[in-house]
């Protein structure tokens, strides 16, 4: 059985996790240099809400009110907030609407100095282990990696029963533009959804009342 850890409990460099969540609220597409489209995109559960951020398709597929089960998720600090990412062989799968439990607070996306500096603290360490080690490690200190896969399965979802049809766009709403170097995602890979592969980079906010 999945194990699915609370939005409060999250901190920075976490990784592998479980999650889910109901979409808030999705921000404006920020325009990358290499013209991929990142949105950041708000969830929460019971426990409080944080920042998801996706890349291209993902952020285009997912509504306001959407119930989404996240996997190999991990956290980082974007500009002294604590952000969520699809993680490599990730996935984004929609198993709901509306009907999910939640709070908005607290927000542990709120800017914190105190989180830039464990984040610091990470990325020191990970320097020392890359130094003593054999091999390079990469250290990020402007968001996530590139590379990441992740597949991302959204169903048509009413009435909380899931359908294999695609996902219909929805407006965005609200601005939190993000900027980090590219993820390689498939949307609707290893899914019985009739949504078509893609290779896209993702990372991004959605409201339900």
């Amino acid at each position: 059985m999945v194990e699915f850890i609370s939005v409060r409990s999250l901190k920075p460099g976490l990784k592998d996790l479980q999650l889910k969540c109901i979409v808030l609220e999705i921000g404006r597409p920020n325009l990358t240099k290499d013209g991929h489209e990142v949105r950041t995109v708000k969830v929460a559960d019971r426990t409080g809400s944080v920042n998801l951020s996706l890349w291209d398709e993902p952020g285009k597929l997912i509504n306001c009110g959407d119930i989404v089960r996240l996997s190999k998720v991990y956290t980082n600090v974007w500009k002294n907030c604590l952000t969520l990412y699809i993680g490599k062989g990730g996935e984004l799968s929609k198993v709901g609407e509306f009907c999910l439990v939640y709070s908005e607070t607290p927000f542990l996306s709120e800017p914190s100095l105190e989180l830039a500096a464990v984040q610091a603290q990470i990325q020191a360490d990970r320097a020392a282990a890359n130094n003593s080690g054999p091999g390079k490690m990469y250290s990020n200190n402007n968001g996530p990696s590139g590379g990441t896969n992740s597949n991302v399965n959204i169903p048509n979802n009413n009435n909380n029963s899931t359908s294999n049809s695609s996902v219909n766009n929805t407006s965005n709403l609200g601005t939190d533009p993000r900027n980090w170097p590219n993820g390689n995602f498939r949307v609707g890979a290893n899914s019985n959804n009739n949504i078509p592969n893609v290779n896209r980079n993702t990372q991004g906010t959605n409201r339900s009342r």
